[in-house]
């Protein structure tokens, strides 16, 4: 039960604490009444309460801070002792500590021009393997994916990939997923799966993939080959907007290394501690909305929000509808007018959409795109059964026709269309 505004002062508190016998079961048995009790120094007057154990002095602190250069260093060697001095604020008597942002455990300084980034260490993790697809009729499949997808690729073969669109058409089953290389960085990978690939090719088999091999699926965004970065990048003039027009051939790009022989995208590269209250200012002036500035410029604008510089922006609209202003029907119907179903409606401003799916004006909007729903009782035997004739697949019965695959599945019909008992069994990893 909620206590009352106020209710915890010395008394309360103290009524409080005689349930427990150690300040650490205070803490955890009322977080409230314990942090009430430290913040006004109550806690010492609760002489049944054992203080905390273990607890090391300054002197066994200092020692340890003595084998360090670093802090980075001090934590990694005790972390409690790191604590400890950090809270009783003792590490900053403990000057002759470095900061572990810029300086090394040998006090030398970084150099941050030599940290990679996180995709770059990303990408050099043996974290991918090299697969195959073999089917009855000697056509195969070669693809890479990471450790931690293997199970979702095994999913997406199954539904909505060249394997399960090679098994509907030649009505051959989906074969076992084969994992014939592991431990590889994607750069391997893509090399191993091409090699693979022109192996099978050698030997008369059919090839069942679409997209060229070296594709790293979706941590390089394999669609995106040098070529077709090439042509995209031209569009833009700059590197930012590259990356805003389109963020995933931007990616594919930049991990692959591809950005410097771009020479025709600038790179603004401003110096060190360059956005200042008069920059910011200045950058903040190209904008008439908050969320444009935002998105379009956001060093600038983290910058002036951490030093609260954002409310000199007088100029900056934060475009927030007025209370009640979608409670109207002519705003609501206006703003209806820019999408075409009601879903997009849904997601493109759900304040509006809100109001209107509660004085139901959602019907006057007629040039709304909407699936005609079928009536109650309509899926009946004959109806589904009708309906999944149309599929090959339970995948694809599932995913075209929802609705009558779950009654089909409750009344335990889907045992009486047989065509789809060709296309059922379920690939393992070996």
């Amino acid at each position: 039960m909620r206590k009352p505004k106020n209710y915890w002062n010395y008394n309360t508190c103290c009524a409080e604490a005689k349930k427990y016998s150690s300040r650490n079961e205070f803490k955890h048995g009322n977080e409230t009444a314990y942090r009430i009790s430290k913040e006004n120094k109550w806690i010492d007057d609760y002489d049944w309460l054992k203080p905390q154990l273990n607890l090391l002095t300054y002197e066994e602190c200092y020692e340890l801070a003595k084998q360090c250069v670093t802090k980075a260093d001090l934590k990694r060697l005790n972390i409690k002792a790191y604590r400890i001095s950090f809270n009783k604020g003792w590490i900053k008597k403990f000057d002759w500590l470095l900061d572990g942002r810029f300086f090394d455990s040998n006090g030398g300084k970084k150099d941050k021009s030599q940290k990679e980034p996180n995709f770059v260490l990303e990408s050099k993790k043996k974290s991918h393997n090299v697969y195959v697809y073999e089917f009855e009729d000697k056509a195969v499949y070669v693809g890479l994916t990471a450790t931690r997808r293997i199970k979702g690729r095994i999913k997406e073969h199954l539904s909505s990939s060249p394997v399960s669109k090679y098994a509907s058409e030649n009505n051959v089953r989906i074969p076992e997923m084969k994992i014939t290389f592991t431990d590889l960085t994607p750069l391997e990978a893509s090399i191993k799966e091409g090699e693979v690939l022109s192996e099978y090719a050698s030997k008369g088999w059919k090839i069942v993939n679409i997209a060229p091999t070296g594709c790293l699926g979706s941590f390089l965004h394999g669609s995106w080959t040098k070529e077709r970065c090439i042509e995209e990048s031209k569009k833009y003039k700059t590197r930012k907007e590259y990356q805003n027009g389109n963020q995933s051939s931007y990616y594919a790009a930049r991990v692959n290394e591809w950005l410097d022989e771009f020479t025709w995208l600038e790179r603004r590269i401003r110096p060190n501690g360059y956005w200042n209250y008069e920059h910011c200012f200045e950058e903040a002036k190209k904008y008439q909305l908050l969320r444009d500035f935002r998105y379009d410029s956001q060093r600038a604008y983290q910058v002036a929000k951490k030093n609260d510089w954002i409310k000199d922006y007088t100029w900056l609209k934060r475009q927030l509808s007025p209370k009640g202003y979608w409670d109207n029907y002519d705003n609501c119907y206006q703003e209806a007018k820019k999408y075409d179903s009601r879903i997009s409606f849904c997601h493109g401003n759900s304040p509006a959409y809100q109001s209107a799916r509660k004085y139901k004006w959602l019907d006057d909007y007629t040039w709304f795109k909407y699936k005609k729903q079928k009536p109650k009782g309509y899926w009946t035997y004959e109806t589904c059964y009708e309906e999944a004739k149309k599929y090959k697949t339970r995948t694809s019965f599932s995913k075209n026709c929802n609705r009558a695959y779950l009654v089909s599945l409750t009344n335990d019909w889907l045992k009486d269309y047989i065509w789809f008992n060709n296309n059922t069994i379920k690939p393992r990893v070996t």
